[in-house]
């Protein structure tokens, strides 16, 4: 369905000033039914637009990797929390919980896409950290560390240590990216369009810089990649600006429901 006007016309006196008024009669048609169908093609790495420019990301990898920099310093903080998901009522009741309802009335809705999650392990710290490039150092300062977990009902030193285990830094200028124990093919590897599918999504501007926005997604949905989009740079040094991956449901990661890294 369709809703215009009515055309009306009037008469315009050559030479004569006029005031001429329009009230216009609406009017309703009805339209054919229109089905539009896109042609599904088969995806090629060859004369793919999306996947020149990941080569050209990865051309430029070793100009843009802060490793690059023959110095740099920065200000790090990271923060870890651990928490309980699907909490029951049932084990709000628990007798080692009595004293603690009130933490019950404060579920965190925000941290599993609205799934109400109970806080039980927090650490934060922040750092300075310099680098050299030559010789090679690397030289990390703590300035601030807190911990706060529930007292007898959570073993802070072994969650540390467990974390240390399985946590390393996140580079994605790296060809493998170890990240719970297991190697993960980094979307701007050498090989990157071997193993994953690349579309250009978007080209937006930010704060006067222009940028593309890169989906990415597994050939193969049980390897351990991730999927997820990249903001790459406009210009000629073809930077990684910004990058939003998760993994895909299909990968066997033992306990791991989710993971997001941004």
């Amino acid at each position: 369905m369709s809703l215009g006007y009515k055309p009306m016309s009037k008469e315009v006196v050559l030479g004569k000033e006029q005031s001429i008024n329009f009230k216009l009669q609406p009017e309703a048609k009805q339209l054919d039914e229109v089905t539009v169908k896109g042609q599904k093609s088969k995806y090629r790495n060859k004369d793919n637009p999306a996947v020149e420019l990941i080569r050209k990301v990865i051309d430029h990898k070793s100009e843009n990797r802060k490793e690059g920099f023959d110095y740099y310093e920065y200000e790090k903080y990271e923060k870890v929390q651990f928490a309980l998901s699907n909490v029951t009522d049932k084990f709000k009741n628990r007798k080692a919980f009595k004293k603690f309802q009130f933490v019950f009335e404060n579920l965190d809705t925000t941290k599993l896409e609205g799934k109400p999650v109970l806080p039980v392990y927090l650490k934060e710290s922040l750092s300075n950290v310099w680098y050299r490039k030559s010789p090679k150092t690397t030289k990390e300062i703590v300035k601030a560390n807190k911990t706060v977990a529930f007292e007898g009902y959570v073993d802070n030193q072994g969650i540390d240590a467990y974390m240390k285990y399985l946590y390393q830094d996140i580079n994605i200028y790296d060809n493998n990216i170890t990240l719970l124990t297991n190697q993960f093919i980094s979307p701007i590897a050498n090989l990157s369009p071997t193993f994953y599918k690349f579309f250009i999504v978007d080209t937006i501007t930010e704060n006067n810089n222009k940028f593309i926005r890169l989906a990415f997604v597994p050939r193969n949905h049980s390897d351990f990649l991730f999927q997820g989009h990249m903001l790459i740079t406009l210009d000629s040094s073809y930077a990684v600006a910004n990058i939003d991956m998760s993994i895909n449901k299909d990968i066997n990661l033992n306990w791991v429901k989710e993971l997001k890294i941004v």
